[in-house]
C-alpha cells in the first residue's frame, strides 16, 4: 500500500464573459467593476489569483450562440445578461493570461463540430509557445440548433454523427502537430537553413472520418457515453 500523500488536483472552471456568468446578485454591489471582463487585467487577475491558490489549470467554457429559448428568446437573454449573452474568443484571453502566469495551465474549449482541424491546430499551437507548453484544449462537440444557424446550416448534427465527428478531427489535429520533430525549427544563420527536413513532413490530415489517435494534452468536460470508454 502506498505510503506516499495523496494529491487533490484543481481547476478553475471560467467564462470569457460578463460577471453575470456566475452570479445574477454580486456584480450589481458598488465595488464590482461590471465593464471589466472587456480588459486583459479581468482575466490576469483572476489568473493570478488561481496560480496563486495552486490550481494546476484554468480553462474557458464556450457557447457559439447566444441562448434563445429562455422567456421568449434573444432579447431577453441580452437584455438580462445570460450566460451566451457576451461570450469574448477564450483563445485570445487565454493568450493574454499566459503572458501573466508562470506555471498553471490554460485550457480554451474548440467545438470539433464548427471548426476545422487546421485552424484549430494552428491556434492552439501557437497558445502552446506563448505559454511555454501550458495550453490545454476542452473537446466538446456542440449541442444546439442556434450554434448551427451562426455557422450557415440548417440544423445541428445528431449525437452519433458528432462524436465520430470528434474522433476523427483529433486524429487530423495530432497529425498537423506531430508533422513538425521537437527539434525541427533548426534556424542556422550561417548557412541560412531555418529547419531540419529529416524533422517535418507536409501533411494533409483526413477530414473528420477517418482513423483515432490517443489525446494527451486534450481533455472533455462532457460525460456523454460516446467517451466513456
Amino acid at each position: 500500500m502506498s505510503t506516499q500523500p495523496k494529491q487533490l488536483h484543481l481547476a478553475g472552471f471560467l467564462h470569457a464573459s460578463h460577471p453575470v456568468i456566475h452570479s445574477h446578485a454580486s456584480w450589481r454591489l458598488p465595488e464590482t467593476d461590471a465593464a471589466g471582463f472587456l480588459t486583459p487585467e479581468y482575466y490576469q487577475s483572476i489568473a493570478r489569483t488561481l496560480e496563486s491558490g495552486k490550481f494546476d489549470l484554468l480553462f474557458f467554457a464556450d457557447v457559439l450562440c447566444i441562448a434563445d429559448q429562455y422567456r421568449g428568446g434573444f432579447d431577453y437573454t441580452v437584455e438580462h445578461g445570460g450566460q451566451s449573452a457576451t461570450m469574448l474568443d477564450a483563445l485570445l484571453v487565454a493568450t493574454v493570461i499566459g503572458t501573466a502566469t508562470r506555471s498553471i495551465g490554460v485550457g480554451v474549449t474548440r467545438s470539433t463540430t464548427y471548426f476545422q482541424p487546421y485552424d484549430l491546430a494552428r491556434g492552439f499551437s501557437t497558445l502552446d509557445h506563448l505559454t511555454r507548453g501550458r495550453a490545454a484544449w476542452n473537446v466538446v462537440t456542440s449541442a444546439s440548433d442556434a450554434e448551427a444557424a451562426n455557422f450557415g446550416l440548417a440544423q445541428h448534427l445528431e449525437h452519433d454523427t458528432r462524436y465520430a465527428r470528434a474522433e476523427d478531427f483529433i486524429q487530423a489535429a495530432y497529425k498537423l502537430w506531430n508533422s513538425w520533430g521537437v527539434d525541427a525549427l533548426k534556424l542556422d544563420k550561417e548557412r541560412g537553413s531555418c529547419r531540419r527536413s529529416s524533422r517535418t513532413h507536409a501533411t494533409r490530415p483526413p477530414r473528420p472520418g477517418a482513423d483515432r489517435c490517443q489525446l494527451s494534452f486534450a481533455f472533455a468536460a462532457a460525460v456523454s457515453r460516446c467517451w466513456q470508454r
